[in-house]
């Protein structure tokens, strides 16, 4: 296994900066990722060092998608020839909110208001077993329902 030299740093630091991954940053020193989190677990400096480091950019990213989920205006800029002349040309667009974004913000920062799926948990064993679901006044299908759903589907059509 490779060790780890200070002298790397100055560079893990920039690459960290410009969004670099782990197994990227790995790469470019020439170690396999495996070595790079060797390293990250045992010098915690250099796990502090990549999380401030890429902090700025997660940020933006962050602040990225907000503006992308509530929308936003903007003023494009073009330049046109217009004979011998050049005009410079403005138009303002509007981006409107996007959906996909909304849900995940929605899902990640509350995720207990906003889930992408209900989960329904039902302990029909227990309730078997403890005489809360009496099991002789269902249908042949609701049993099938049950069965299908505990995983413990019998065919019992040929009356055994």
């Amino acid at each position: 296994m490779a060790k780890f030299k200070d002298k790397h740093l100055l560079d893990i630091v920039k690459w960290a900066e410009e969004g670099f991954a782990d197994y990227q940053i790995a790469h470019n020193l020439g170690v396999a990722n495996s070595t790079f989190a060797f390293w990250k677990k045992t010098k915690p400096e250099l796990a502090i060092l990549l999380e401030k480091a890429r902090a700025p950019k997660l940020l933006e990213v962050v602040d990225a998608l907000y503006r992308i989920a509530i929308g936003y205006d903007t003023i494009e800029t073009s330049v046109e020839k217009c004979g011998a002349r050049k005009v410079i040309k403005k138009v303002k667009k509007a981006y409107p909110p996007n959906v996909k974004a909304i849900s995940m913000i929605l899902t990640n920062r509350m995720p207990d208001e906003w889930t992408a799926s209900q989960r329904i948990g039902v302990d029909v064993k227990g309730m078997v077993q403890t005489g809360e679901l009496d099991v002789s006044k269902l249908t042949d299908d609701q049993l099938a329902a049950i069965g299908a759903a505990l995983g413990t589907v019998n065919d019992s059509s040929d009356g055994k």
